[in-house]
């Protein structure tokens, strides 16, 4: 059953900012204690990080601005 409170009705859309146009993907997702959501993935062979709050929305305390690119390949 969807969380009404998270997002819009219970979904959240977001503009991912990916470099790849096909080899993309987010392959892992965790909530963590404190509420807050991290999902894991890849973009053109290269990984990246995204938290977000409870709402939905990124978390500018994380990375600045809520992405952060490691330097590492999938």
């Amino acid at each position: 059953t969807p969380d009404t409170t998270y997002g819009t009705g219970g979904r959240q859309e977001l503009a991912i900012p990916f470099i790849a146009t096909t080899d993309r993907g987010i392959n892992r997702a965790v909530r963590q204690p404190d509420g807050k959501i991290l999902l894991a993935g890849f973009d053109n062979a290269d990984g990246f990080v995204m938290r977000f709050n409870e709402d939905g929305s990124l978390d500018p305390t994380f990375s600045g601005d809520g992405v952060h690119r490691p330097n590492i390949s999938q």
